[in-house]
């Protein structure tokens, strides 16, 4: 359990560590042909970037460790499970600061070209879509993997809350697959996704919460018991 919380903590704080040295980049490049308001947007996308990230690593933080404290790792197939979901926790925290670096480092070139505002935040957008598919099919990998350890109902006393741990982590899993979709327009010509993929992710966020009430007892609980 240490190793979990710890991995998790770490790919937190990692991706923390970089926003500074980001929002400075971005400061370093403004010139007076660039509006205040739109360096301030970017900083503040970078922002709800990485809430988004924190609140999705912290919910998949919960699900893993509830599904291992009410089932156990009881067999093989369990242990492999649970280290490929931790070794996809590193990759996306690794693949969300390279989507953050590359997205700054272009707006920063864009600002010290004297690119147009509109030019810069929507080249802002649409820079880093494969990298950004990357992330969400990591992340609908980890709730697909986390459904199938909590599948495994090793602790009979624990079945209907792992039952509903195993359905919810499955249609989260499904959402996140779809989820890319939201680039199909740039597959028809456009030259932007339907909408950033921080906007998108926090809106699923938000809904989540709203509709996770039931749910968010059986994580409560399964945490308490693990303190």
């Amino acid at each position: 359990m240490g190793l979990i919380d710890g991995i998790y903590a770490i790919a937190m704080t990692l991706i923390a560590f970089e926003l500074p040295e980001l929002a400075l980049q971005l400061i370093k490049a403004t010139t007076k042909q660039i509006e205040l308001t739109t360096i301030s947007g970017l900083l503040i996308y970078e922002l709800i970037s990485y809430a988004v990230t924190f609140l999705i690593l912290y919910e998949l933080w919960s699900f893993h460790k509830s599904i291992l404290k009410l089932s156990g790792i009881r067999h093989i197939r369990q242990n492999l499970i649970n280290g490929l979901i931790l070794a996809l926790t590193c990759l996306g925290a690794a693949n969300i600061i390279l989507i953050l670096n590359s997205k700054t480092e272009l707006a920063a070139n864009e600002i010290k070209a004297n690119m147009s505002q509109a030019s810069i935040l929507k080249e802002w957008i649409a820079h880093g879509s494969t990298t950004s598919i990357c992330m969400l099919l990591m992340i609908a990998s980890m709730f697909g993997l986390m459904s199938l350890l909590a599948g495994s109902k090793s602790n009979p006393e624990e079945s209907s809350s792992l039952k509903a741990l195993e359905r919810t982590t499955r249609v989260k899993a499904f959402l996140f697959l779809l989820f890319p979709l939201n680039w199909l327009p740039m597959l028809l010509g456009s030259q932007t996704p339907l909408a950033p993929v921080a906007l998108v992710i926090l809106a699923y966020v938000a809904l989540s919460h709203i509709n996770g009430a039931k749910l968010r007892r059986h994580l409560s609980e399964a945490l308490r018991g693990s303190s």
